[in-house]
């Protein structure tokens, strides 16, 4: 399994692009083919008792180079999923069914600086804020992550980033707001994203 994984990453990082001044792209900023709480791109299914989840998520992303070390973008996300199923009690003959959807939105726009670019290779640090909404449940943070690129085509590109530090703010109906600042290094933060640049 680790093999196919770093493979895997290995392949979408081969597809990458070293580009000028003037380029734009188009691309999907995030992969993701197991179910998590991130707005990603791809289809899940979870069966956990007597309950199946489907989840699924869309990133396109767009992209301007100011020069050719500065980026400036902007993700759209959509994200969903659907809970359906039976669940059990401690008592005989108690279930309820239960039926839940989920949506989430998402508005990203960011600054990129690429720090080291050697041949193929470049290394950039990403700046910018990230609004969601889910129901009543809003989410504003602020975040600086690192990320790496490697160009191969003069059209296709690739990029992965693990990690980021910043400051979020989250308002729910369950209680007013929350506030919550650090680094995050946890696996969900791994991005891999590939687009097409001309």
């Amino acid at each position: 399994m680790k093999k196919l994984l770093a493979l895997a990453i290995a392949i979408l990082l081969a597809m990458s692009v070293n580009a000028q001044k003037g380029s734009r792209y188009l691309g999907l900023s995030s992969i993701s083919f197991w179910g998590n709480n991130n707005i990603g791109t791809g289809f899940s299914y979870t069966k956990k008792g007597e309950t199946s989840t489907i989840s699924y998520g869309i990133s396109p992303e767009y992209g301007y180079f100011a020069s050719d070390k500065f980026v400036l973008g902007l993700i759209l996300g959509f994200s969903g999923s659907k809970t359906e199923g039976q669940y059990q009690y401690y008592c005989y003959g108690c279930e309820s069914s239960v039926v839940e959807e989920k949506f989430t939105f998402r508005f990203n726009p960011y600054a990129r600086c690429f720090l080291i670019q050697n041949g193929n290779f470049g290394l950039y640090l990403q700046s910018g804020f990230n609004l969601e909404w889910e129901g009543n449940s809003n989410k504003l943070g602020l975040f600086i992550l690192p990320g790496v690129s490697y160009a191969l085509s003069s059209s296709f590109a690739a990029t992965a980033s693990f990690g980021n530090l910043g400051f979020q703010v989250i308002s729910e109906p369950s209680y007013d707001v929350a506030y919550a600042v650090g680094l995050n290094l946890n696996m969900s933060t791994l991005n891999l994203g590939l687009s097409y640049t001309f």
